[in-house]
């Protein structure tokens, strides 16, 4: 990691690498990436390379806890990628591979609207998870006959617009 590697955090999702390039105009800054998520939105910071220490340091001291687009930008050298202390996940004792964990679903999501959208893979049951008070977690499963039914699904439906919103899509590894 070059110690003129520097996070640029809580910039809004709208944020491109212009607008960075126009605050860093006059700092040195050789290489700037505002880092996107798989649905094409700002995953809220960049990585700012500089020309040497100097000038990292230099932009950390102007920067940090400054307004910028109306959010108070977090700054500081680059700690690198972070790295999982967590061992991987088990399946669950209950895993059948024929369940698939739907996220980020409108609240409005209905586990009908759920069946509708799923319909092509023939879903032998759909839920959206609700709340006590019976709104929307927000996430739902739908359960197939066979792990091929439910791996063709994750792979058709991941990042499709369902009420408004691209959903994520992988095999629950609870049931």
């Amino acid at each position: 990691m070059h110690r003129s590697n520097v996070f640029f955090g809580n910039l809004v999702w709208e944020c491109q690498n212009e607008d960075l390039s126009s605050l860093l105009e006059g700092y040195n800054a050789t290489e700037i990436n505002v880092m996107f998520g798989r649905n094409g939105r700002s995953r809220g910071y960049a990585l700012v390379t500089f020309g040497d220490e100097e000038a990292a340091t230099n932009a950390i001291v102007s920067f940090n806890e400054v307004d910028f687009q109306g959010r108070k930008l977090e700054v500081r050298m680059d700690r690198g990628p972070t790295t999982k202390t967590q061992a991987p996940r088990e399946p669950d004792a209950n895993f059948t591979g024929t369940s698939v964990f739907v996220a980020n679903l409108s609240w409005a999501t209905t586990s009908e609207e759920l069946k509708t959208e799923f319909a092509a893979y023939n879903p032998a049951n759909c839920e959206v998870a609700t709340r006590n008070d019976g709104k929307s977690r927000g996430w739902g499963t739908v359960q197939f006959n066979t792990p091929e039914e439910a791996d063709a699904a994750v792979a058709g439906m991941q990042g499709m617009d369902i009420g408004g919103r691209n959903v994520e899509t992988r095999i629950d590894r609870k049931a």
